[in-house]
């Protein structure tokens, strides 16, 4: 199939639209003249189209004759169109041969470097990964075949500690490096420095479990974000002995201690969220037919090589991927590549029930609150309403749930 496919492209082909009452008749004469044609596609009780050879498509305007069908080119494609077209603009051959040397000069660049990681980097930054690629010789501006990316991988790991893993690859003219880094111990000095727990969000306590410092908070407070929930700074028990012209004694009885805070703290916390789902929803959605048109622009100008010059489909959905030859110093070639993909779509309506509409309603609101829940959290209530309105369902949720709210802040 694919040789067939290539083998048309070089001699060319058309695609064309072929209307009448002998469809049948039509095709049973082209092949009883072996008159080569594929992808047949009924687009109607009258009306057909097809792809044929250049050298059968004279045969096959005869044989449309014969069968009073009437035969339209809707587009052309391969080489011999494609010469043609460069005759005629001796400018398109010179942009051309420049885009292609072009792009075959740059692409043995790199051109960009970007480090991603799954998670948030806690012990390093992006930059100090980036200068320690740019020592290794993985920076924008380096040849790719001098580029050993295994061997990057392998020192970046050994020059990085605190890295577990890192991993590279080619994507164009773009290099991909994703690292992961070490789960370290908590540091020492940070457990020694004092700090308070307080609490991220509202919400009302139910339980306190205290491991390092002084509860502020007892079940059943209510507590504001913020509010310090397990201090860092725990004051004596007892009051201080005075001596009778009212001097403090053993000042040492009343300083402070401070500690690093640690504990759990559990809350009832509220979590709200809304969904809306249309009793009569409308959209697109793809046929599957697709259009594909390429060109090349020189400046202002456009011109195509392969593909429609107008839109094909009544309604569509644009796909446009355009390469272009990247600047190189002060040079600043304005030639682009643009592959544009036209996909059919048709428009569609369809009705729900008022319990159909308020159960996918429901659905997005929960989905909502379950991405804000975090782990470990225990759902103790569901509550939710739900109205119709102006051909809409809305529903309102909210969830009772009991987490630990507390976070550690240090204290300054």
């Amino acid at each position: 199939m694919l040789v067939r496919k290539l083998w048309a492209l070089f001699w060319g082909y058309v695609t064309i639209g072929v209307e009448g009452v002998m469809l049948e008749r039509f095709l049973n004469l082209a092949v009883a003249r072996n008159i080569s044609f594929w992808d047949v596609n009924r687009l109607g009780k009258n009306r057909l189209a097809m792809k044929v050879k250049v050298s059968g498509f004279k045969s096959l305007r005869h044989v449309g004759r014969t069968t009073r069908c009437r035969i339209r080119i809707e587009s052309k494609h391969g080489l011999p169109f494609l010469w043609m077209r460069i005759k005629k603009r001796k400018m398109l051959a010179v942009g051309l041969l420049v885009f292609l040397i072009g792009i075959q000069s740059f692409s043995s660049f790199i051109w960009n470097v970007e480090v991603i990681s799954k998670e948030e980097l806690q012990y390093l930054t992006v930059t100090e990964i980036e200068e320690q690629l740019s020592t290794l010789g993985l920076r924008p501006g380096a040849m790719k075949r001098n580029v050993d990316l295994r061997e990057v991988e392998r020192q970046l790991e050994a020059s990085l500690p605190k890295l577990s893993w890192a991993g590279a690859t080619f994507q164009g003219t773009k290099v991909y490096v994703e690292v992961v880094e070490k789960t370290l111990p908590p540091d020492d000095a940070d457990q020694r420095t004092p700090a308070n727990i307080v609490a991220n969000k509202d919400g009302f306590i139910e339980d306190v479990l205290v491991i390092a410092g002084e509860a502020r908070v007892q079940p059943g407070d209510a507590v504001t974000r913020g509010q310090v929930l397990i201090s860092g700074v725990i004051y004596p028990q007892q009051p201080a002995e005075t001596t009778a012209e009212g001097d403090i004694e053993n000042e040492e009885l009343i300083k402070p201690r401070y500690v690093h805070a640690q504990g759990v703290v559990k809350a009832r916390v509220w979590y709200r969220a809304r969904g809306e789902a249309d009793l009569v929803e409308r959209g697109e959605k793809k046929t599957g037919r697709k259009a594909t048109r390429i060109s090349i622009k020189l400046g202002d100008k456009e011109i195509i090589i392969k593909g429609p010059r107008q839109t094909p489909f009544k309604y569509f959905q644009l796909q446009e991927d355009v390469k272009t030859i990247p600047r190189w110093r002060n040079l600043n070639p304005s030639v682009e590549l643009s592959t544009t993909t036209y996909h059919e779509v048709e428009r569609y309506q369809m009705s729900r029930s008022r319990e159909e509409a308020v159960a996918i309603a429901a659905e997005q609101a929960a989905g909502n609150i379950i991405d804000r829940i975090p782990a470990g959290a225990k759902v103790i209530d569901k509550k939710s309403s739900a109205v119709l309105s102006g051909g809409k369902a809305t529903v309102s949720s909210t969830w009772e749930v009991v987490e630990d709210i507390g976070r550690t802040k240090l204290l300054h």
